[in-house]
């Protein structure tokens, strides 16, 4: 599975609605809905990992965000209630063996 993107649906905030070009998504705040973005690398040195989304390149860094480690571990899946991380580590475990 290496070289293969991971897809998540998450539930995002204000702060990923409104994100622009350069900003790392560390905290959550206000809920706006469920969404689905895909994973596609990451960086240690930013400590984040970078997404793609579908809302077209003037969103984000030109279509593309990096989401820091640590908002994994706090933002809640509103659908199913359960944490993000759970789903992204086992995909992670994944990618890789």
């Amino acid at each position: 599975y290496a070289n293969h993107p991971i897809i998540l649906g998450i539930g995002i905030d204000n702060n990923f609605y409104n994100a622009g070009p350069g900003y790392i998504w560390r905290t959550y705040g206000t809920y706006v809905g469920g969404h689905g973005i895909i994973v596609v690398g990451w960086d240690d040195s930013k400590h984040a990992f970078k997404i793609l989304n579908s809302w077209g390149t003037g969103w984000g860094d030109s279509g593309s965000l990096w989401v820091d480690y640590d908002i994994f571990y706090n933002v809640q899946d509103k659908f199913h209630n359960q944490k993000i991380y759970f789903y992204f580590l086992l995909f992670l475990e994944v990618l890789l063996m």
